[in-house]
């Protein structure tokens, strides 16, 4: 039986033919800021509960948009909030994934229906900003997937609670010009079905999962973003010919052993990447001597395109 850490991106394929809600500025010749809104969604008061549930008490939640308006996200912020715009617990997200519902990612070449991969976000909450001067490309005609897994036991008891994923946005009106930045979703599994895998309580030392991987053009990688679970010591990217290390990052813990944050990598000048070339995203985790990990290992690394 599959993982159920892929289940937000099953989810995608039931989008096909729903409704999807326009978005876009109230001056269109400016940028400014859009909300993708998901919810609502119950979430239950439990004693000690950390907002790490077992995968059968996880909400699952999808949405389509739209953009009334070519340009581009220039930036992505998630939070979680309730319907007074107070903020909840970040541990009642486990994952949420944005994606180009109907067009083939360019690394998850297996998966059973077509959504390029975008943008994500996990408990840490994540935010991404594009470096000064580019953009993630968007029009009109795109179907943009929002789908997730929450959560629905946490420390406080919340009836209407609500992802939001707030988005800054440069419309292409009147000239304006951003440099068109690529994100590519990296995943240790191969082919990212499923999206995880599990670290047994029975392994010993530290496990490591490696993946060969090619990029689908050549480049320069400006920006990059890891997602691990809890028991992640390290997620790399790497040249496999001569071993070097060209991104790394390192899980920030909090007191209870909970992820907390992974902080973005900048590369102002950027990380020559070459098509044809092999690379390696490497995931480790220490193993737990009480459960099972499931875990996950994903690098979003945008890329400036020297092809397209």
């Amino acid at each position: 039986m599959k993982s159920k850490s892929l289940s937000l991106i099953i989810l995608l394929p039931l989008l096909g033919g729903c409704f999807a809600q326009k978005v876009g500025l109230e001056d269109p010749s400016r940028p400014g800021s859009i909300t993708l809104k998901m919810g609502p969604m119950e979430i239950k008061k439990e004693a000690g509960g950390d907002g790490h549930n077992d995968h059968a008490d996880m909400i699952e939640k999808s949405k389509l948009f739209k953009f009334k308006q070519d340009g581009w996200i220039t930036s992505f912020k998630p939070a979680m909030k309730n319907d007074k715009g107070e903020s909840l617990p970040a541990g009642i997200l486990h994952h949420t994934a944005v994606a180009d519902h109907g067009e083939d990612d360019y690394l998850c070449k297996d998966l059973p229906h077509k959504a390029r991969l975008m943008l994500a976000a996990g408990s840490e909450l994540t935010s991404f900003q594009m470096p000064e001067g580019f953009g993630i490309p968007i029009n009109k005609k795109m179907e943009i997937a929002l789908a997730g897994m929450f959560n629905s036991k946490s420390t406080v008891k919340e009836d209407k609670a609500y992802f939001l994923g707030e988005v800054e946005f440069t419309p292409s009106a009147k000239g304006t010009k951003l440099k068109d930045i690529i994100p590519i979703w990296i995943d240790v599994v191969e082919n990212c079905d499923p999206m995880g895998y599990k670290v047994y309580s029975s392994s010993n030392g530290l496990q490591i999962k490696d993946r060969v991987f090619k990029f689908p053009f050549t480049g320069k990688l400006m920006l990059a973003g890891g997602h691990m679970h809890s028991g992640g010591k390290k997620l790399s990217l790497l040249e496999e010919k001569s071993g070097k290390v060209l991104v790394s990052f390192t899980p920030e813990y909090d007191d209870d052993g909970n992820i907390e944050s992974i902080p973005l990598r900048n590369f102002k000048e950027g990380i020559n990447v070459t098509n044809g070339v092999n690379y390696i995203i490497r995931s480790e985790y220490q193993p737990s001597t009480h459960h099972d990990i499931d875990a996950m290992g994903i690098i979003i690394g945008f890329v400036v395109s020297e092809e397209i």
